[in-house]
């Protein structure tokens, strides 16, 4: 009895063994399943997005063994792509399909580092470099900033402003859509020229403190009838704002 036992015992672990190599064979060595279409989405550059996973020394190609694609390397490598804000990899077994989802920094915009490198902001005030044909399309639309009357570059106006739109409220970035200039006075104030709901607007934000604050009193005022025709908000004492 106890042999039958034993012999059944060796045999499902043969079995488990046997269908466990057979499953290993398949998904990594057999041309069974093979990645069948490499799809990138989120972007019109596609390229330039399958060119830096090459460049990070990655395969991924039609006909590669699908199990071998190394779904965490492209994200990670993606992910050090400053010009994307997200990314994320799937693969599909039943399809054999490899989809790249990606999502582009959105530049508002832009200004010249210290070694002279034309670079973006995003709403989020992250700073990268323009790469997509959408970024480099929009260049000319965004305003410069952290730049002196002499053309001089200004880094203490773009650390202030990198803090200013970090910190800026999620639910004011439509300020952000259509700016025209924004800058930093000689008091550290920022100042913004935008366009908001078909309206030229001129914000003094003040200093880079209380800006949820602040973006509700702005709404506030430009929700009164008396203020539809104002063309100028300052709201560096957010209790005190004046309006022309």
């Amino acid at each position: 009895m106890f042999r039958t036992v034993n012999l059944k015992r060796s045999l499902q672990i043969f079995l488990a063994i046997t269908l466990i190599g057979s499953l290993a064979y398949l998904l990594g060595w057999s041309d069974f399943l093979t990645v069948k279409k490499v799809n990138v989405m989120g972007t019109s550059s596609t390229n330039l997005v399958t060119s830096q996973i090459r460049a990070a020394g990655i395969e991924l190609r039609v006909g590669q063994r699908l199990a071998r694609v190394d779904t965490r390397g492209i994200n990670r490598t993606l992910y050090l792509a400053n010009w994307l804000s997200e990314a994320k990899t799937n693969r599909n077994w039943f399809s054999r399909e490899v989809s790249i989802t990606v999502l582009e920094r959105t530049p508002v915009a832009k200004f010249i580092d210290t070694s002279g490198q034309i670079k973006n902001f995003d709403p989020q005030g992250i700073q990268f470099v323009p790469k997509s044909t959408d970024q480099l399309a929009i260049q000319n639309q965004i305003p410069m900033i952290g730049v002196g009357n002499d053309g001089a570059n200004n880094p203490a106006q773009v650390q202030i402003l990198t803090k200013f739109l970090g910190q800026f409220p999620i639910s004011a970035r439509d300020y952000l859509k259509q700016l025209s200039s924004l800058g930093v006075d000689s008091l550290s104030n920022v100042q913004m020229k935008t366009t908001y709901q078909n309206r030229a607007i001129e914000i003094n934000w003040g200093q880079v403190s209380d800006l949820e604050q602040k973006a509700k009193v702005l709404e506030l005022l430009l929700l009164q009838p008396e203020n539809q025709q104002i063309t100028s908000i300052n709201l560096s004492l957010p209790d005190q704002p004046t309006v022309k």
